[in-house]
C-alpha cells in the first residue's frame, strides 16, 4: 500500500466500533489507515 511518505518507525493499530485501523509516522505526519470492516463485505455474500 502506498503511502505519502518513507515510514521508519513501528506503527500502532487499534480497534473501534467493529473496524481495525493502523497508523504509521510518515515523515512529520501521521498516517491512518481503515482495514475493510465485516460490514463493508456484507453485501458479497448474496
Amino acid at each position: 500500500m502506498e503511502v505519502p511518505e518513507r515510514s521508519r518507525y513501528g506503527m500502532m493499530t487499534y480497534m473501534h466500533e467493529g473496524r481495525q485501523y493502523i497508523v504509521l509516522q510518515t515523515g512529520s505526519k501521521l498516517t491512518a489507515l481503515a482495514l475493510p470492516s465485516d460490514e463493508d463485505h456484507s453485501d458479497d455474500h448474496h
